[in-house]
């Protein structure tokens, strides 16, 4: 397509792709949904194929993808949320770390 460049281009198997990241990743629904801020519901349509994510949710999908998902800023006051197994750590601008 022209003018379009990769980031806007949402994959025909989407459902499988957002499903595979978030297992990958090892996160659940509710933490994988929360990471890019839409609800586990939401989420759920998108991994079943019921609903497709709009592009701009598709593009932080492909940042946390490509970059880690602390590349994903949370809360948009500068903290950041950053899920590995088992811990949830908020870090906020100022560098401190609360788990």
């Amino acid at each position: 397509m022209a003018g379009s460049s990769d980031n806007e281009y949402i994959p025909a198997n989407v459902a499988t792709h957002i499903k595979t990241l978030r297992r990958r990743i090892k996160l659940s629904q509710r933490q994988f949904a929360d990471l890019i801020d839409v609800s586990v519901t939401l989420l759920k349509q998108w991994e079943n194929g019921q609903a497709q994510p709009p592009i701009s949710y598709w593009q932080r999908i492909v940042v946390a993808e490509t970059k880690g998902i602390q590349a994903l800023r949370h809360n948009g006051a500068g903290a950041s949320r950053i899920y590995e197994p088992g811990v949830d750590y908020v870090i906020n601008a100022e560098s401190e770390i609360h788990s």
